[in-house]
């Protein structure tokens, strides 16, 4: 995953991956983001629209930052993490 100030791109394993543009950002607190962007799937999105955007969030837990993409406009979706190389053992 690279975070830019304007782009969050999580690379799939296949390659290209989803393209977060970031429209805006909103602290909810210590170490907490929410962010507001226009998604593009294995392309970078079109132009404004609101069937592209999507509110995803970003915190720190400990030394971890945590990414939790949701479902358009809010719509939760899985939670991962991919600040670090996987661990075996599950922790």
């Amino acid at each position: 995953m690279v975070i830019a100030p304007d782009l969050i791109h999580a690379f799939a394993e296949y390659g290209e991956g989803n393209f977060h543009v970031v429209e805006h950002v909103e602290p909810e607190g210590s170490g907490a983001w929410r962010i507001r962007a226009r998604l593009g799937l294995d392309v970078m999105p079109d132009e404004p629209s609101e069937e592209n955007l999507v509110v995803s969030r970003l915190s720190l837990h400990g030394d971890k930052l945590l990414w939790r993409p949701e479902g358009e406009l809010g719509t939760p979706s899985v939670m991962y993490s991919r600040c670090e190389a996987a661990r075996e053992d599950g922790e």
